[in-house]
């Protein structure tokens, strides 16, 4: 709330009253001295899409680690039943390496934002100097008017430097709020039909039908599996770890969804 209401508000209140103090001094130095808000100010509105896509592309690539790191910790077995080690270490590192780049977008385009303010301010700086002390040796203004339009000029081009951070920041949140956004709106994978009826008061026939289903694409865990469980019955699904048990489980309270066959409860 600080970052994206007060400071602005604040930063815009000076920048006014700034420039009103300072053209009641000097109107000719004081346009100098606003000649390099539209440079400030526009690099950072031209670098603010590329930090939004940037950001985006964070975050993503963050939780593509998260997700990594939590499907081999938790199948970490499983990946040393199959010697599959190097190739998960080689899938971390492309994930990582590519954060690595992304990181250095941003770093890119947050410097280039500081560099094109700074020089701006720089500049007009520079500028101001020139033409004052001109106006001075002239005796068109006096050395004490000067240093204080200088000082006045520093905190105008601060506040100037401060909106162009701030909006750069709101791209930067803006990236994250697009990825939960992006979340929050996906289609669940699972989802009735219009026509469904409410499942009334259940005996507990449980049947599956030539049941195929996997998490990825192409790879299929369980294939043609039939089983079926009458009301009263016990069945224990013994097997390995990664072996499709809690796989299997999951399709009776439909959890997930075969790719094809049919579960069905009490027909």
């Amino acid at each position: 709330m600080d970052t994206v209401l007060f400071m602005p508000a604040q930063a815009l209140l000076l920048v006014v009253g700034m420039t009103l103090v300072m053209a009641s001094m000097d109107p000719q130095l004081t346009v100098i001295s606003l000649a390099v808000a539209p440079v400030v100010l526009g690099t950072a509105l031209l670098l603010g899409r590329p930090t939004r896509r940037v950001a985006r592309r964070q975050r993503e690539t963050a939780g593509g680690i998260h997700s990594h790191v939590h499907q081999m910790l938790s199948g970490l077995p499983v990946v040393q039943t199959h010697g599959q080690e190097e190739r998960e270490h080689a899938r971390f590192r492309s994930i990582t390496h590519r954060a690595i780049r992304l990181e250095q977008q941003r770093s890119l385009i947050s410097g280039i934002t500081e560099f094109g303010s700074g020089f701006a301010t720089t500049l007009g700086t520079a500028v101001i100097v020139l033409v004052g002390g001109t106006a001075v040796l002239q005796g068109e203004l006096g050395v004490g008017a000067l240093l204080v339009f200088l000082a006045y000029q520093t905190v105008l081009q601060r506040q100037l430097s401060t909106l162009a951070s701030v909006y750069v920041g709101v791209q930067q949140a803006g990236g994250s709020i697009d990825r939960v956004t992006e979340i929050l709106d996906a289609e669940p994978e699972i989802d009735d039909r219009p026509d469904a009826l409410p499942l009334p008061r259940v005996r507990g026939h449980v049947r599956a039908i030539d049941v195929d289903v996997g998490y990825e694409p192409g790879r299929t865990i369980l294939r043609e599996v039939s089983f079926e469980v009458r009301p009263g019955e016990k069945v224990a699904l013994v097997g390995p770890t990664g072996a499709g048990k809690s796989t299997l489980v999951s399709l009776v309270p439909r959890l997930m969804d075969p790719w094809s066959g049919t579960v069905t409860i009490d027909g």
